[in-house]
């Protein structure tokens, strides 16, 4: 995906590693829920942890371009010990009303069908003006622009990699996200089960 990873080793975010690590040690498990012990992510282990976090995140950027859903499914699985949030849980009820909030992969198939069903309707909006009509209200209403901007390459500092056998939970950030992860080890394959992010832009 040629992202570069900016491992951070500052003695500020060293201590936050460490006090992290003696949070989770005292069994405050920021990962949904799940038992440890938490221990340091080591060499390999940790750099296919990583990679799984980019490789999804680069899925949902192909995504928001392309709406092409396989890519979503291949990197996001539903798991029932890592619960969506309060907050996706009351967005996965707006973009698809009645859908069981079964897991992050049901969270994210929803959010990029509903953009799917705006960006058609974006599209029929820009179709009507061009030849001079009215649009549909309920295509305007409804309307979502894509995203046709190339995909960036924005570099992820990566603060802790902390797994306990077949989970790991990871904490980083871009220059416009901050990233609280949780993956699962699904044969051997890391997928994210669980997403508690931040937009540092505020949306």
């Amino acid at each position: 995906m040629n992202t570069r990873i900016h491992l951070a080793l500052g003695a500020g975010v060293l201590a936050l590693i460490l006090s992290l690590g003696a949070a989770h040690a005292a069994g405050v498990d920021p990962s949904g829920g799940l038992t440890g012990p938490w221990l340091i992510g080591a060499g390999t282990q940790e750099d296919q942890i990583v990679s799984a976090l980019k490789d999804a995140n680069y899925a949902k950027a192909v995504a928001a371009r392309t709406f092409d859903l396989t890519v979503i499914r291949a990197h996001f699985a539903d798991d029932a010990s890592v619960p969506l949030t309060s907050r996706q849980i009351a967005e996965l009820a707006r973009m698809a009303p009645g859908t069981s909030p079964s897991g992050v992969l049901t969270y994210e198939l929803a959010y990029f069908g509903a953009w799917r069903v705006g960006a058609e309707a974006f599209q029929r909006v820009q179709t009507a003006r061009r030849a001079g009509k009215l649009p549909d209200p309920r295509d305007v209403l409804a309307a979502i622009p894509p995203r046709a901007d190339p995909i960036r390459d924005l570099p992820l500092t990566v603060h802790l990699v902390r797994v306990s056998g077949d989970r790991a939970y990871v904490e980083a950030e871009t220059e416009a996200q901050y990233f609280r992860v949780t993956l699962a080890l699904h044969g051997t394959q890391w997928v994210i089960v669980g997403e508690n992010n931040t937009s540092k832009l505020g949306s």
